[in-house]
């Protein structure tokens, strides 16, 4: 794995800290198949209470690799 890997588990567990209701993941859905295609495809929910800041954070860390804010990207 990589760096890549660990600033996409840091804003799975940032959505799970904020969310706190029922502690379900960003991409989680009915049944393991739909979990997997919506990380295999970006598709997850922000809820309307996250700030603005946080929510693009988020959007900024649910990329595909290339893509992906860094750590640096999320310091500043």
């Amino acid at each position: 794995y990589s760096y890549a890997t660990d600033i996409w588990a840091l804003g799975v567990c940032l959505y799970i800290m904020l969310k706190n209701i029922n502690r379900r993941g960003p991409f989680e859905g009915p049944t393991s198949e739909d979990t997997v295609k919506n990380i295999l495809y970006y598709k997850y929910f922000i809820p309307n209470y996250f700030s603005v800041e946080v929510a693009d954070l988020l959007k900024q860390i649910f990329q595909p690799v290339k893509t992906r804010i860094d750590i640096i990207g999320i310091l500043n």
